[in-house]
């Protein structure tokens, strides 16, 4: 500005006469030109640093970046106003080293009393490492955006720091244009890196092998290397240092260089057709990168060579092309390098907020209570971006990155230009009309409003389009932008595919092909996740980012809120970052720096006029340099002028305008350099300067004068103290204690940053806890989710049959309509048959186990019981997954039903990856969730419906009180042999202790017997449970028999009350009648639990029958039984039998010395002379021993007068033969399978009720409304039907257990493994009634 003339040709000039001096900064007001010396210069360092800190007058130092850094320091310091440094220029004008002298300047100047500004530092080397590439133009350059923000406190110490980093370039990881390199991190690795890193790469033998990813090294410009060859391993060290000390582990770095070695092996792959698909020519180098990636390698290479896309309703896999797999194989790469370079940006966040954090607490407490705030409302920012760029070929990144030099033009526009003619404007202030190039039009056309969208707006939208191409996308931007609405910026391109764009720069032709794609951003799903569930930490967190942190002023989102289903791209999120940015930037003071490349060759002391009078003139620094000539770029209140440089008036201080034209003249400024506004003093360029050096003259005079009379005092205290012998031992004793008090707080210090080490370590274990505990709460709700598909699946299977059978006349006489309450249905009893069968689990939190046809009955069931759609195990699963509180908004579980029976919303497919988790995928967009799409809807849901009842109560929070239940009766109750403990079982004779005689009875011995009756009296007692957070700890057969306590659960701390072999009949008032104790408890803090016991009228009456009350309903209390005593050999390592909690006989196996003696249904009651009184049969026995010797009880039937027996009671018959026929029609038979596995489906599925069948041949179930088993459909090929089960079965028995109904048939089917015995027999179906015809 202080040129004679203003005009291209006379700063261009100005600016190469100084950089042939090394004088490479220029100066006007806030804007600062910078021209590449391609050379190290001897400007910098520390001494600059403090040269331009201290001084009293910058104006009298030449221009330099830390004198622009100096001046945001100050100005942030003494205004309180947050101050940005925006660096830009073209690519290879030296951007990136301004940035770096700027950070050292920061760092230097706001250290503090940590080590933040050394961390600060230490993020150079990894980000140009990761983050830096040759290119045509430029050894080192930036393939992203940075913004750098440093917070400071009031009195200038930096207290925080962050980084924000925009718009990687991920296609050079695969592909480099002529001349250009890949990211210096390939070569670091491979030429510098360390055997450590070589073997956590594998890449040892290989190190400097021809790789494919980096092919373009040896066709580099001149053949040079990526950097200096010299410092490849010093560079590589400089790297692995500043990892360490911003908090990697050594194990993540070594996991950091294990993907970068996984995506140089990943780029080595071949494809090779091989049918109609494709194949890996040489899978080695796949299987080291699988293995790297922590994936299984068929999986992984089945994803490249292949892929699974929906056709109709099913999902098929398809082999990909060559051209495909290669595709693919890049995708991987840039996905892999990409993720890991934001991976490494949020460490290097997290190290510094951690840092930052630590020192706050540290500071606060040497304060007392004065506390440190870290979170400082004054910042400085420093913006890197990527210069302006237009190559042969340019695609959506150089649109994006011309687009960010746009907004920065239109930054700079705004703020050297337009907001000084609106305040001249404003103040009445003449000024030459200054002349500017406003870009507004390109930044609309490019980014617009909403009511008129952008092209980058209408790239978004093609990408949700089912349709989308790049050739579409282009039709409706030249259509927009050339005929509907023409924008000057925008032309036609001659090319096919392509289009113009007039940028402040220079026009600049994009090719559309890739458009689409790139902003899908697309990795295979299978590939994605796959890579979602790596077993290598690093990699896992890769591809499964935390959620993003709340804004300030944002409300946080609860723990385990879902992801939205809106698409968002690419593209989208660079849109918000920048605008972001833009925002940030505008509220600060500004400070540009416009970096300037003297030629292209990138050679020292060269400087072309054209090449850097063009940049001049396009980046506005002509335009500029003119506005400052012609106007006034200070501008400051009169209070301002008349108070700050008040002491260069002599005489009293004036105010306002009087005291501002005082100061003016005091310091003799020429009336041309000023003039004076309405509020405001416009001062010309240097103006300010020269007030701010008078003033800082009459300051250091002053001072000086200061300094001599504190030094007098100083010195006379001196001579008083070394004449004092007294206060020189008072200083001794000072020193001392003030020695003891620094001991003190280090130790006190070692000991808060021991706690904190704790505290962190606590937390991030209990961390991974949570995160642990979220992966298998996932993994559970998967399969509830897949049930729910399966059950709608099924239910449009069965809708269509029904259809067809309507269509061809048919009827269905299957019997499935809805079981009505009430009805009741006969059954044959079997010998030994109590209702017992294998130990379910009662907790209701729990899954049910693996789905099959046979949830129908239990879906049923919760239908009739609950009015829901779905099982309740299920319902309660969900509304736990939604977040709620079941036990105080039990009347919102509809909206958990609804959920579980919602359709799959429209694009959304349901799909299982090859790790077998399931997630949702979009066809269109790409996107994939691991939740459902739906859940964020009923968990919001949810919420809303939170709040209205919280409302109707009154008080928020407020529990709703549960209405009791009504006691419900119980009905008669049967005793069998399950139910009673071995102490009631046994004869006086037996519990006697054996003779010698006995004792010394060869073991082969057959069995003995004898017959006794029991007659029992049975009690009923009411106990209350209080529920624990994990369940009431009990474990009960399908019949609600007590068998299991759980040390520490609820029912063990009653166990005076409730004690095994207990049967439940009624909890909370609600009798269980045949159900289950799962299916009909609900949650609560305290369970009123009903049981039933028995003992033999000459037994010793316990203590709990004090509060029991009597049953005389019992309708077996006599019982005739016979008891044995024999001896069995062991059968292939086993007694030859299986028995159930109770010790209850369920099957023998044939061949097996037990066979011909034992009976399902008979009660082992001892075992070699251990009574099995509350404990179990397998605890008991030896199993070295080659045979045992056993008490057995049976039940025989009771004979009446005559000595025959009693048929009144088919309770108490005899064991029906299967090998004959009952009733005459009747034909039982005993069907035998192996179900070895738990995935093995037996295939059955039961009818509701048993309408439709003649069930008179069958004695009656005890439970009102129950059914036997009647077999509806069996599946073809499953181990059911190769064993013979067949429709219309009715099943008697499974493995002994009788008496038993469709919904415990289910359950035991579902926990039963290994040889399971059916007793079967065909139900006849009801013969529909003759019609007489009638007579003609």
């Amino acid at each position: 500005s202080q040129l004679p003339t203003v005009d291209e040709q006379s700063i261009s000039n100005n600016c190469r006469e100084r950089y042939d001096k090394d004088e490479i900064y220029t100066t006007c007001g806030r804007l600062l030109i910078a021209v590449n010396p391609y050379k190290a210069l001897t400007i910098y360092g520390e001494g600059e640093i403090n040269r331009y800190h201290g001084a009293l007058d910058r104006s009298e130092l030449p221009p330099h970046i830390y004198a622009m850094a100096a001046a945001a320091y100050q100005g942030m310091v003494k205004e309180g106003r947050s101050q940005s440094v925006i660096i830009s220029g073209e690519s290879g004008a030296g951007k990136t080293e301004t940035s770096k002298f700027f950070l050292e300047f920061m760092a230097r100047v706001g250290k503090g009393a940590g080590s933040l500004h050394e961390k600060v530092l230490q993020t150079n080397p990894i980000l140009e490492a990761f983050g830096n590439a040759r290119t045509a133009l430029n050894d080192n350059s930036s393939r992203f955006g940075k913004f750098l923000r440093l917070e400071f406190t009031a009195s200038g110490k930096m207290c925080g720091a962050s980084l924000r980093t925009y718009l990687l370039e991920k296609t050079r990881v695969t592909m480099q244009g002529e001349g250009e390199q890949n990211y210096h991190a390939f070569y670091l690795l491979t030429l510098g890196g360390t055997a450590a890193a070589h073997e956590a790469a594998s890449i040892d033998g290989k190190a400097k092998g021809p790789w494919a990813l980096l092919a373009n090294s040896e066709r580099a410009a001149g053949g040079k290397p990526p950097l200096s060859g010299k410092t490849f391993a010093a560079d590589f060290e400089k790297v692995a240092l500043a990892l360490e000390s911003l908090g990697v582990s050594a194990d993540h770095a070594a996991q950091v260089w294990g993907v970068v070695g996984a995506v140089l092996h990943s780029g080595q792959l071949v494809f090779a057709a091989q049918g109609e698909g494709t194949a890996v020519t040489d899978p080695a180098p796949f299987r080291i990168a699988a293995q790297k990636l922590g994936l299984d390698y068929d999986k992984a290479s089945g994803a490249l060579t292949s892929r699974n896309i929906k056709v109709g309703a099913e999902v098929i896999n398809k082999p990909n092309t060559n051209e495909e797999a290669r595709s693919v194989r890049d995708a991987l790469c840039k996905g892999l390098f990409a993720n890991l370079f934001e991976w490494i940006v949020r460490q290097l966040n997290s190290a510094l907020k951690a840092t930052a954090d630590a020192a706050a607490a540290t500071a606060s407490a040497g304060q007392g209570d004065t506390k440190l705030d870290n979170t400082a409302a004054r910042f400085i920012g420093a913006v890197d971006v990527f210069g302006f760029e237009s190559f042969g070929v340019n695609s959506l990144e150089q649109l994006c990155i011309n687009y960010a030099n746009e907004r920065l033009q239109r930054l700079f526009v705004t703020a050297i230009f337009e907001s000084q003619v609106s305040v001249y404007k404003k103040e009445g202030i003449a000024v030459p009309d200054i002349p500017f190039t406003d870009n507004a039009k390109v930044v609309a056309l490019i980014d617009g409003p909403a009511a008129e969208p952008g092209i980058l707006q209408i790239l978004s939208e093609e990408c949700v389009l089912g349709n989308s191409s790049d050739e579409s996308f282009l039709d409706r931007v030249q259509q927009r932008f050339a005929v509907d609405k023409p924008n000057p910026h925008f032309a036609r391109a001659k090319g096919r595919g392509m289009f113009n764009i007039k940028h402040f720069a220079a026009e600049v032709s994009y090719t559309v092909v890739g458009f689409v794609a790139k902003n899908k951003d697309p990795l295979p799903v299978d590939l994605s996740m796959l890579l979602k569930s790596s077993k290598v930490e690093v990699v896992a967190q890769l591809f499964n980012p935390p959620a993003e942190p709340v804004p300030k002023g944002g409300t946080a989102k609860r723990a385990g809120a879902f992801r939205s289903a809106k698409f968002v791209g690419v593209i989208d999120g660079f849109r918000s970052s920048l605008s972001e940015l833009v925002k940030t930037l505008e509220a600060t003071h500004t400070h540009f720096v416009r970096c300037i490349k003297p030629n292209l060759a990138k050679t020292a002391g060269v400087y072309e006029h054209e090449v850097a009078a063009r940049q001049l003139r396009t980046s506005g620094v002509v335009q500029a340099v003119g506005a400052a000539r012609a106007g006034y770029p200070d501008h400051l209140t009169f209070d301002q002028v008349a108070n700050t440089y008040a002491m260069l008036v002599k005489g009293s201080p004036q105010s306002g305008r009087p005291g501002a034209e005082a100061v003016l003249k005091a310091a003799a400024i020429p009336p041309a350099k000023y003039q004076l506004g309405k509020t405001l003093v416009f001062m010309g360029v240097g103006v300010q300067d020269m007030l701010e050096a008078r003033r800082n003259a009459f300051i250091a005079q002053r001072v000086v004068l200061m300094q001599g009379r504190i030094r007098i005092v100083l010195a006379k205290r001196l001579v008083r103290q070394l004449r004092d012998e007294k206060a020189r031992a008072e200083l001794v004793r000072q020193k001392a204690a003030q020695i003891e008090a620094e001991k003190r707080a280090k130790e006190e210090e070692e000991r808060r940053i021991r706690e904190e080490e704790e505290r962190q370590k606590r937390e991030a274990e209990e961390a991974m806890r949570e995160q642990e505990e979220a992966k298998k709460k996932q993994q559970k709700f998967n399969i509830a989710r897949q049930k729910s598909f399966e059950r709608t699946a099924a239910r449009k299977k069965k809708a269509a049959e029904k259809e067809a059978k309507a269509a061809a006349g048919e009827g269905d006489s299957s019997g499935d309509e809805a079981p009505t309450p009430g009805q009741g249905s006969k059954r044959l009893s079997v010998e030994g048959g109590p209702k017992k069968a294998v130990v379910t689990d009662m907790g209701w939190k729990e899954s049910a186990g693996p789905t099959d046809d046979l949830d129908e009955a239990a879906a049923e069931a919760a239908r009739v019981d609950y009015g829901f759609n779905n099982p309740v195990a299920d319902v309660l699963e969900y509304a736990e997954y939604l977040g709620m509180d079941t036990s105080k908004y039990e009347s919102l579980l509809w909206i958990a039903d609804e959920a579980l029976s919602a359709p799959e919303p429209k694009g959304w497919e349901q799909r299982v990856d090859p790790e077998g988790n399931v997630f949702y995928f979009h066809e269109n967009t790409g996107m994939i969730l691991q939740e459902h799409p739906l859940d964020h809807h009923y968990q919001n849901l949810y919420l809303q419906m939170k709040d209205q009842v919280d409302r109707d109560r009154g008080v928020a929070g407020e529990e709703e009180p549960e209405e009791e239940p009504e006691e419900e009766e119980v009905g008669p109750l049967p005793i069998d042999l399950g139910s009673l403990p071995p102490s009631v079982l046994v004869s006086k004779e037996t519990l006697r202790r054996p003779s010698w005689k006995e004792r010394l009875s060869p073991v082969t011995s057959r069995k003995t017997s004898r017959t006794h009756m029991l007659n029992l009296i049975t009690f009923e007692l009411t106990v209350p449970v209080k529920r624990k957070e994990k369940g009431l700890g009990v474990g009960l057969t399908v019949d609600n028999l007590v068998v299991e306590m759980d040390p520490s659960g609820s029912f063990a701390e009653v166990g005076d009350q409730l004690q095994k072999n207990d049967k439940i009949v009624r909890v909370d008032g609600r009798a269980l009648r045949g159900r289950m104790f799962k299916d009909v408890i609900r949650p609560k803090e305290t369970h009123e639990i009903t049981v039933v016991f028995s003992r033999e009228k000459s037994q010793r009456p316990a203590p709990r029958e004090q509060k029991a009350k009597l049953r005389d309903d019992v309708a077996n209390n006599q019982m005739r039984l016979k008891e044995y005593t024999l001896t069995i050999k062991r059968f292939n390592g086993s007694p030859g039998f299986t028995l159930d909690p109770t010790n209850l006989i369920l099957h023998v196996e044939k061949g097996s010395d037990a066979a011909s003696i034992l009976k399902p249904g008979d009660k082992v009651v001892e075992v070699d002379g251990r009574v099995l009184e509350g404990v179990r049969f397998g605890e008991v026995a030896d199993q070295g021993k080659a045979a045992h010797k056993l008490k057995v009880v049976r039940i025989k039937p009771m004979k009446a007068k005559g000595g025959k027996k009693d048929d009144g009671d088919s309770s108490k018959s005899s064991r029906p033969d299967p090998k004959r026929k009952q009733v005459g029609r009747i034909q039982f038979r005993e069907v035998t399978l192996k179900k070895e596995r738990e995935s093995d489906r037996i295939g059955v599925l039961f009818h509701r009720t048993d309408e439709g069948f003649d069930m008179s041949a069958f004695a009656q179930l005890e439970d009102e409304g129950a059914c036997l088993p009647i077999i509806k459909r069996i599946t073809e090929g499953t181990v059911g039907f190769n064993a013979g089960l067949r429709v219309d079965d009715v099943v008697i028995a499974v493995n002994g257990v009788s008496d038993i109904t469709n919904l415990q048939a289910v359950e035991m089917i579902r926990n039963l493994q290994g040889e399971i015995t059916f007793l079967v027999a065909p139900a006849p179906r009801v013969q529909p009634e003759a019609t007489t015809p009638r007579a003609k």
